[in-house]
């Protein structure tokens, strides 16, 4: 699993959209939500406008993040509900990568 670890951000977020996430405690919100549920997800184009995605990191031999598998299209076409029916995909893909990398899920 992963661990909860200080990160490092620029102090000023830089914004892409109007849905782009500009501080901190939107963005540390965010990457809980994605550990607490095991992926990320994207639902109005924070990067790209019309854009919905999300994602899943995949871990190396000693459970440190090493990259990260996802899936993106228009938003128009995604909507939550087939998110999270991809999500299962991404992260089983996800999973299949770290095992791969010598990851270990029992620890």
């Amino acid at each position: 699993a992963l661990r909860t670890r200080q990160f490092h951000v620029r102090p000023q977020l830089k914004r892409y959209t109007e849905a782009t996430r500009s501080a901190m405690e939107e963005l540390r919100a965010d990457v809980e939500l994605a550990r607490a549920q095991g992926y990320a997800a994207v639902l109005h184009g924070e990067w790209r406008e019309g854009i919905a995605a999300c994602a899943c990191a995949i871990l190396g031999r000693n459970g440190e993040l090493v990259g990260a598998i996802g899936m993106s299209g228009p938003d128009t076409r995604i909507k939550r509900k087939q998110i999270k029916q991809y999500s299962v995909d991404v992260i089983e893909a996800a999973r299949s990568i770290s095992i791969a990398l010598g990851y270990s899920p029992r620890g």
